[in-house]
């Protein structure tokens, strides 16, 4: 994970885009993963609880724990 919350917020928040782009919802699972923490360390808590909710719907919805 890169050091600097916000350029891993941004960098999360590209590779979210592109894994939807291309249909990949296990990338995009831990895009959204990485986006959460990098906001919640932001102060962003609710931007954080809003990526970690998609996450695990995705999780869910694909009958597996995301890693």
């Amino acid at each position: 994970m890169v050091a600097q919350p916000q350029q891993s917020l941004c960098m999360a928040q590209r590779a979210a885009t592109l894994y939807r782009q291309i249909g990949d919802m296990r990338g995009l699972a831990r895009a959204l993963r990485r986006y959460g923490y990098s906001a919640y360390r932001l102060g962003r808590h609710d931007e954080a609880a809003r990526a970690y909710g998609e996450a695990l719907a995705i999780a869910r919805e694909r009958g597996a724990l995301v890693t």
